[in-house]
């Protein structure tokens, strides 16, 4: 399970004795925008912090998530990435029926087979999401659906009254609706969120990502919300020295700068995947296809294995998502998320040249 999650996430960057080796990484689903300017000067402020324990369960932390999103105190669980809120939600439902919708982040089935869970696929017709009514009725059959808005790989959002009919339903039977809204940073309109409504009463978790959105995935920042007594369960599952003292410390100025930041990055984010999107179009390459996404990153369905032209691809430098690994309908796709022109630019020459139809691509190189 472990090596089937690290097979659907992308960015390593790394070499095998750990040092980084210089890519360029279209594989993630960060955006391609730079941490903000002050980034720097706020970690090394923050370096002082680590002569010290951090504060256990990093409740400090997330009283100021309570404060600054209006949200009730105690309904907000910090964690050192969201996969670690992945894990304890699992372990709470252990041994329980899981419906999962598919195709998602991969780890979501290795949080839940650990736990020890059954899990029940909900499929529409892949890469789009299932409609309404199977995970309406996922639901309803399970005592909890595990869902991501947006979703990944496809980059795809549920609307509000879709998200809201869903948690309904689950509460009217007891269940428990969990929404991973990790990517919202990378939707190009901002997006429905259950935060507040997951608060009032039982039936919903949903999580966020601090750092992610920012620029700063190595980080490791996020967090759970809901309802302060289904919250005050879950911390049963939480170490009380996960989130070490730097993420802690940069925590409060990652939640003003994101919301401070939040428009111009959409637009920036919506620029980037324009860009990209001309340039691979420009191309003229039969069987080589841009995807609908509501996120910056999208979609690229190729006439080759995807396998095999992501691997020529990080022969050139180059890092793309084959998708194969979610399912036998992403053998001929890639994941790609938009970078600079220049480097845009870069990866539609590279995606000529290996598919033997070059073309002058819009624009030319910036």
């Amino acid at each position: 399970m472990e090596n089937l999650q690290h097979e659907r996430h992308g960015g390593d960057v790394y070499r095998q004795d750990g040092r980084p080796a210089k890519f360029l990484d279209f594989s993630t689903t960060v955006g391609a925008q730079a941490p903000p300017r002050e980034w720097r000067a706020r970690a090394l402020k923050g370096l002082e912090g680590l002569q010290s324990y951090p504060q256990p369960y990093s409740s400090g932390l997330a009283s100021r998530v309570e404060a600054r999103l209006g949200l009730p105190k105690g309904s907000v669980l910090v964690c050192d990435g969201v996969s670690e809120a992945l894990g304890w939600i699992a372990f709470s439902l252990a041994g329980r029926a899981v419906a999962l919708e598919k195709p998602c982040f991969g780890g979501y089935e290795a949080a839940l087979a650990r736990a020890g869970c059954r899990v029940r696929a909900v499929e529409g017709r892949p890469p789009l999401r299932p409609p309404l009514e199977l995970l309406r009725a996922a639901l309803g059959a399970c005592q909890s659906l595990w869902i991501a808005n947006p979703s990944s790989p496809a980059g795809l959002r549920l609307e509000a009254g879709d998200l809201g009919r869903l948690l309904e339903a689950g509460r009217a039977r007891g269940r428990l609706l969990v929404v991973d809204e990790t990517l919202e940073a990378q939707c190009l309109r901002p997006p429905e969120s259950l935060l507040k409504r997951a608060t009032r009463a039982p039936g919903c978790l949903v999580l966020r990502s601090l750092s992610k959105g920012m620029g700063l995935p190595g980080l490791r920042l996020g967090f759970v919300a809901g309802h302060p007594g289904q919250v005050r369960a879950l911390r049963a599952f939480q170490d009380p020295w996960s989130v070490n003292s730097l993420a802690q410390a940069l925590g409060p100025w990652l939640l003003d700068a994101s919301s401070r930041r939040s428009a111009a990055a959409r637009g920036d984010l919506a620029r980037s995947r324009r860009d990209l999107v001309e340039r691979l179009s420009a191309l003229s390459i039969p069987g080589l296809k841009c995807g609908p996404s509501d996120t910056g990153f999208f979609l690229l369905e190729a006439p080759m294995r995807a396998a095999s032209l992501a691997a020529r691809l990080r022969g050139l430098g180059i890092l793309a998502r084959p998708c194969e690994g979610f399912g036998a309908w992403g053998g001929r796709r890639l994941r790609l998320n938009p970078r600079t022109p220049g480097e845009n630019q870069a990866l539609a020459r590279a995606l000529g040249s290996i598919l033997g139809r070059e073309r002058p691509s819009k624009g030319g190189a910036r």
